[in-house]
């Protein structure tokens, strides 16, 4: 790596772990700024300009094409390599919360303004912004590859959520909701015929409701352990004894002998 992007770099990390940010976040953001690092080194860059970013989020662009990384690190790349752009020029770490820079085609932003405004007055004003936030990444995406939301198809929704997605599927759950969302909102208004539901249910994991399973064993140490020497303690043992007694162990019965047995025994 050139040293000068190197040690612009280090100044980088020390100011934002200075001005609070969190270790899992400055190492984060380490790996980031060797991604800049390495980008311009590799280009013989030794000092970033503002022709230099535009490269490298062309490049970072290129990368998103061909699905070595999703919408999400491309825009904290670019977040990572215009901060180390200013503070090569101001010597000052400006670190906050940006919101992702348009990029949408004409029509694109128009439908997600008209959807935004549809969600006003029905949900808080935050879960508009998330939402609105999941659904610019999935728009940027279809621009990514040159699709329009009207000529969409599954593929490239489910090609989406392959870049987004998370290492496990339960952190689908406000991505999934949102493009379910926005499809409603667009077969509403004729941008786009696309049925999302079949694909965009099988992405979260099932959530599949079970009653508790009891032994014996584990049934009568429950009973033990209620107080029955007052006439408070013995009502209370008559309640859940009943209950606990016959639904427990006929769940543990289901559970070992199965249908077949149950009905004969």
């Amino acid at each position: 790596m050139e040293k000068g992007l190197e040690a612009l770099a280090e100044g980088v990390l020390e100011e934002t772990a200075r001005i609070g940010l969190a270790d899992a976040s400055v190492k984060y953001y380490r790996s980031c700024c060797h991604v800049v690092v390495g980008f311009c080194g590799g280009r013989g860059i030794d000092r970033l300009t503002e022709r230099a970013v535009e490269e490298f989020l062309a490049a970072m662009d290129e990368r998103v094409r061909r699905g070595e990384i999703g919408p999400t690190m491309r825009s904290t790349l670019e977040k990572t390599v215009r901060v180390m752009l200013h503070f090569q020029q101001t010597g000052v770490v400006v670190w906050r919360r940006r919101r992702p820079a348009p990029g949408l085609s004409t029509t694109g932003e128009s439908v997600l303004t008209a959807f935004a405004e549809s969600l006003r007055g029905e949900l808080a004003s935050s879960s508009v912004r998330l939402t609105v936030c999941e659904v610019r990444q999935f728009l940027r995406y279809l621009d990514s590859t040159g699709c329009t939301l009207g000529a969409a198809t599954l593929d490239d929704v489910r090609g989406f959520l392959v870049a987004v997605g998370p290492r496990h599927t339960s952190g689908m759950g406000n991505t999934v909701w949102a493009i379910k969302r926005f499809f409603a909102f667009a077969n509403q208004q004729g941008c786009s015929g696309l049925k999302v539901e079949a694909i965009l249910a099988r992405v979260g994991p099932r959530r599949a409701r079970a009653l508790p399973c009891f032994t014996p064993e584990e049934t009568g140490r429950i009973l033990a352990a209620i107080e029955t020497g007052s006439p408070r303690g013995k009502r209370d043992y008559a309640g859940p004894v009943g209950v606990v007694d016959r639904a427990a162990l006929w769940r543990y019965r289901v559970a070992t002998a199965g249908p077949d047995r149950l009905a004969s025994g």
